[in-house]
């Protein structure tokens, strides 16, 4: 991600899981952060995924985090088709 590459999400998701199950939330919203900047995501997606990590529902903060980067990503799949299905 430093040479400004986002991650794909099946990595970044197994990323996710595994913070969480670490209890390290923390980090989570930290890389969540930086992918968001990274993306140049639209301020209402950025409140969204900020209000759910805010209420620590990361399921939804990464569902609408992978929604948002689909939309910049054409002739890509889904980001979040295989992990919340």
């Amino acid at each position: 991600m430093q040479e400004g590459h986002l991650p794909e999400f099946s990595s970044f998701y197994m990323l996710a899981e595994g913070l969480c199950a670490l209890s390290r939330e923390d980090t989570l919203i930290e890389l969540i952060d930086l992918v968001m900047e990274k993306a140049n995501m639209q301020e209402r997606q950025v409140s969204m995924v900020k209000g759910f990590l805010k209420i620590g529902k990361f399921q939804d903060a990464l569902a609408t985090l992978g929604g948002a980067l689909d939309e910049g990503r054409p002739g890509r799949g889904p980001w979040r088709s295989r992990a919340y299905n």
